[in-house]
């Protein structure tokens, strides 16, 4: 401090922004989890997601159905049914078949009216891939 000038490096340290929700990290590092959309998925949890999905969008649908009964609001519950489906397969089917070892792209089957039954009985039943 005697008349020199002092060096001081200061290190900031940048932090990234939070997500909301819980933040967890695969034991693989591959794919990133969260609550919802969890990278990987076995038999028991896919199946209680899945049981509650579908009192939960029966539930939904019921209920619209009955109110919404004729003419242009007929499409709120099938719009809304449509919505359920497609979180179901983001948030249910593709982690379950990930933890399989499948490709995801095999959900396109659900598309096939007999196959897509098959499908689901096989994402029940397979166990998950060892690593």
């Amino acid at each position: 401090m005697g008349g020199k000038a002092d060096n001081i490096n200061v290190i900031v340290l940048a932090r990234k922004p939070r997500p909301v929700g819980v933040e967890l990290h695969s034991t693989d590092g591959e794919y990133p989890m969260s609550a919802l959309f969890p990278a990987t998925l076995a038999r028991a949890p896919y199946f209680v997601r899945w049981l509650f999905f579908v009192v939960v969008v029966g539930t939904i649908a019921a209920l619209l159905f009955s109110i919404c009964r004729r003419g242009a609001l007929l499409a709120v519950p099938i719009i809304t049914i449509l919505i359920c489906v497609a979180l179901k397969v983001g948030m249910l089917d593709i982690p379950r078949v990930r933890s399989i070892g499948w490709s995801p792209w095999i959900l396109l089957v659900f598309l096939v009216p007999l196959l897509n039954t098959i499908v689901q009985i096989l994402l029940f039943a397979v166990p998950p891939k060892e690593k």
